[in-house]
C-alpha cells in the first residue's frame, strides 16, 4: 500500500498543515519553535539572561509573540522589576484579553509598584468574572488595608 493513503500519515499530515497555518496567521513561522521551547528550557533552569535575548529577538520582527511577552514578563518578576513587568503584562493582555492569569499578574505587579487602587481595581475585575477568585480576593485585602494605612499617615 502506498504511503500517501495510509491513514497515519495522513493524520500527519492535517495536523501538520492545521499547525502551519494557525502559527501563520499568528505571524509566527516555524523556525520560531524551537527558540520558543529553548526559551522554556532555560527559563526553568533560571537562564534569564538567555529567555531574554531570545524573547526580545522574537519581538523584533514587529510580532507580539505572546509567549515571548510571558517569559520576559516573568523573567522581569523574578528580577524585581515590577515596572518593566507590568509593561509586559499590559502588551500581552491585549493578545490574551480572557486570560485571567495575566490580570492577575497585572494587579500584583501594580501593588509591588505601591498602585493600590489599580490593583483593588483589577481585582474586583477578577472578582466580579469569578476567575483567581482566591488569590485576587487576598491581594485585594492587602492593598484595601495598605490603602487604608496610606490615608492614616497622611491625616497625620
Amino acid at each position: 500500500m502506498n504511503i500517501l493513503f495510509q491513514p497515519e500519515f495522513l493524520i500527519s499530515l492535517i495536523l501538520v498543515l492545521f499547525g502551519w497555518f494557525f502559527l501563520h496567521r499568528k505571524g509566527w513561522t516555524l523556525r520560531d519553535i524551537p527558540y520558543l521551547w529553548s526559551v522554556r528550557r532555560a527559563y526553568v533552569r533560571g537562564d534569564y539572561k538567555y529567555v531574554t535575548s531570545i524573547c526580545h529577538g522574537l519581538l523584533q520582527g514587529g510580532v507580539e509573540h505572546p509567549i515571548a511577552l510571558d517569559y520576559l514578563g516573568r523573567v522581569s518578576t523574578n528580577r524585581k522589576d515590577p515596572e518593566t513587568a507590568l509593561s509586559y503584562w499590559e502588551r500581552l493582555s491585549v493578545l490574551r484579553p480572557n486570560d485571567y492569569n495575566v490580570l492577575l499578574r497585572m494587579a500584583k505587579a501594580n501593588f509591588n509598584l505601591e498602585e493600590y487602587s489599580k490593583t483593588v481595581e483589577i481585582c474586583q475585575e477578577l472578582l466580579e468574572k469569578r476567575k483567581n477568585i482566591d488569590q485576587a480576593l487576598t491581594l485585594a485585602l492587602r492593598a484595601h488595608t495598605k490603602l487604608g494605612n496610606k490615608q492614616k499617615i497622611s491625616n497625620h
